[in-house]
């Protein structure tokens, strides 16, 4: 949503799971997440996989099985809770040229509101 304030426009979230957020969350976040990220026209992708990213378009594969490219000039992200840095690695090794940080509950020791800060951060940074 940070993105939206800043003017960067036509944002679309891809995530893997059926909705957004998933799993067990505070009661005002699953229902009032969607219809902030509606309101700021945010679009959605759930139950979808992202299969390649290049410098101009992000690659998904749809819960349906359709195959979709989306234009992109920025991709943020979110792999999950547990550290593990082999994408950032391969993201590294095969597209040097693009800037990837590594922020949140992905670093060894850290914690929800670490991950917190790290995304604010990192927001205003983008």
């Amino acid at each position: 949503m940070r993105l939206h304030e800043r003017g960067i426009g036509n944002i679309t979230l891809v995530d893997m799971q059926p909705q957004v957020p998933a799993g067990e969350h505070v009661f005002t976040d699953a229902s009032g997440l969607p219809l902030e990220l509606q309101s700021r026209g945010i679009h959605v992708l759930a139950g979808t996989r992202v299969c390649r990213i290049s410098p101009e378009e992000v690659e998904v594969t749809q819960g349906d099985g359709a195959e979709r490219a989306l234009p992109a000039t920025l991709a943020v992200l979110a792999t999950g809770w547990e550290p593990d840095t082999r994408l950032l690695a391969l993201l590294r090794q095969h597209l040097p040229h693009v800037p990837v940080e590594l922020v949140g509950t992905s670093r060894a020791g850290s914690r929800v509101m670490d991950a917190l800060h790290d995304g604010f951060f990192l927001g205003r940074r983008l």
